[in-house]
């Protein structure tokens, strides 16, 4: 029989916002200096250590940024002339 409604999700596949959960607590213990803000690349690397199986293809997204944007959660600001992606939690 057809089904109607939505299509589901891709085998694998989870929402960006199942990640948002996630990033904000590693965001809160990153952020030393109580600012809100903490580095891409430094996030990319707290997530990886501490949890394995962290993949943002899962997610649908080739790159942590774009799946930071998709969840739109978190502010992420572009450094300038090559400086550090930074990203915080608009919560």
């Amino acid at each position: 029989a057809a089904e109607t409604g939505a299509a589901p999700a891709a085998p694998g596949k989870r929402k960006p916002a199942e990640a948002a959960r996630l990033v904000a607590a590693v965001i809160a213990e990153l952020d030393e200096d109580g600012d809100g803000w903490v580095t891409v690349s430094g996030l990319g690397d707290r997530l990886r250590n501490a949890y394995p199986d962290f993949d943002q293809r899962t997610y649908g997204h080739a790159k942590l940024s774009d799946l930071l944007r998709a969840t739109g959660r978190f502010d992420v600001q572009t450094g300038a002339a090559g400086g550090a992606m930074r990203i915080r939690d608009k919560a």
